[in-house]
């Protein structure tokens, strides 16, 4: 299992062997490896789209702070977990000098 300490200041991207379609601004996804589906609501979606090009964890809390009008810190604490959630399913990747 890849390590899940994730901070404001690290680079993420979604994996990209994932399918994925939105239904009714929700989207549903597919890992063709592992054969698991996975669904996510609303801010899910608007995540996971933001994740498809490398985006600072930072920015990524900054921009759905302006969309969904939440506090700083209940956006990082939401966002953060919700990204370890993806990182431990092997949906999302930190990207370093060596995967950029």
């Amino acid at each position: 299992m890849p390590d899940s300490t994730l901070e404001l200041q690290m680079q993420v991207r979604r994996v990209e062997d994932v399918l994925d379609t939105e239904i009714n601004d929700q989207t549903v996804m597919m890992d063709i490896e592992q054969g698991s589906y996975f669904g996510l609501n609303e801010s899910g979606t608007r995540i996971w789209g933001l994740l498809a090009e490398p985006i600072l964890i930072g920015d990524l809390c900054d921009r759905l702070m302006e969309e969904f009008e939440v506090p700083r810190e209940q956006c990082e604490q939401q966002v953060v977990g919700f990204l370890r959630h993806l990182l431990e399913r092997g949906l999302l990747q930190v990207v370093t000098d060596e995967t950029a």
